[in-house]
């Protein structure tokens, strides 16, 4: 269902010892992280920040959780991910993999930072590729672009037949006919 080799190559480091290779397949509907722990204190949680998010799996022995899968009150929904016993941990030198399905009809690919949180408290952030909620602006920007271009052409004939009007005496060239 979900191959490394499918998945869109992307790593990101944090700043204390922790890589997260993945992000989006080619159909940019599953998401497949591999989170590696090069810190002497096991990972216990991991959140990725998402939209549009259907179905959550973490490895054996972590729990899944959605919240606010389609961004409900503007807020972003987030995939959180726990250890069910501190012996599941990411210890130093290994990985885990989380995957993630977005819905039928997917959701932009973005960056946001993930967060992964240490045994011993630390949390680092890392920034990883995750299913994204679009702003109105984005989704219809070809809609305003040519409201505002039409707004504008509408504004300037409307000025040349105030000129014509009031200006030189002569009718504006619209309102003449046949004589």
């Amino acid at each position: 269902m979900f191959a490394l080799a499918l998945v869109h190559a992307c790593v990101a480091y944090g700043s204390d010892g922790v890589a997260i290779e993945g992000g989006a397949d080619k159909s940019g509907q599953n998401y497949e992280w591999v989170v590696s722990n090069e810190s002497d204190s096991p990972i216990v949680f991991v959140e990725f920040p998402q939209y549009g998010a259907a179905v959550p799996i973490a490895p054996t022995g972590w729990s899944a959780e959605l919240t606010n899968p389609r961004g409900v009150g503007g807020r972003e929904g987030v995939f959180t991910a726990s250890v069910k016993s501190i012996a599941e941990g990411i210890e130093r030198g290994s990985s885990k993999t989380f995957r993630l399905t977005v819905t039928v009809g997917g959701a932009p690919r973005g960056r946001r930072d993930a967060t992964v949180r240490f045994e011993d408290g630390r949390e680092v952030l890392v920034p990883v590729e995750v299913p994204v909620k679009t702003s109105l602006a984005d989704r219809n920007v070809s809609l305003i672009g040519l409201s505002v271009i039409f707004g504008g052409y509408l504004l300037v004939r409307s000025l040349r037949r105030r000129k014509g009007a009031a200006g030189n005496g002569h009718p504006p060239v619209e309102n003449l006919g046949p004589q």
